[in-house]
């Protein structure tokens, strides 16, 4: 970690990450040269790749237009896919023209980023955990007590609204 913040101080060097759409008129095989071609641009005078997802075909929220060779093609799907990677922050302006000249992206974000694993990951819930640790018997015990008072209360409640409502 110090290493690569004495790196960000020396040479600008940063962490980004790069979310594509690919056109959906890219055939499957030729996907992975698709793939390659934006990760040279990133990777060009030096940059290194950290981590990358691999495009898969997906349905898009809105229909999106793109002008190729002066013709206008809408499009319903598109690969999406992205990579992390570390390069120098004065080479983005060239990355960012790059991409922009790529006629098969449909749409791009390129944002900065850190270089841990930033996935949504659910956490355990202790009470849960702490249940399944505890003795049977006991907890069906408690089991039958709540459901048997819970269902007086229900019916008491229901008494209460239906007078109430008349």
């Amino acid at each position: 970690m110090e290493k690569v913040e004495t790196l960000e101080k020396e040479g600008g060097v940063q962490v980004y990450e790069l979310g594509y759409h690919i056109v959906s008129t890219v055939a499957e095989e030729n996907l992975p040269k698709e793939v390659e071609t934006l990760k040279a641009i990133v990777l060009k005078d030096g940059g290194s790749l950290i981590s990358l997802g691999e495009p898969k075909l997906i349905n898009l929220a809105y229909s999106m237009t793109k002008s190729v060779a002066d013709i206008k093609k809408k499009f319903n799907t598109a690969y999406f896919g992205w990579l992390k990677f570390e390069t120098k922050s004065e080479l983005m302006p060239m990355i960012k023209k790059a991409v922009d000249a790529n006629p098969l992206v449909l749409r791009y974000l390129l944002i900065k980023t850190v270089r841990e694993n930033t996935l949504y990951t659910p956490k355990l819930n202790s009470v849960k955990v702490a249940d399944k640790e505890a003795p049977k018997a006991k907890k069906s015990i408690k089991t039958d007590e709540k459901k048997a008072t819970s269902l007086e209360d229900i019916d008491k409640s229901i008494d209460e609204l239906v007078v109430s409502a008349e």
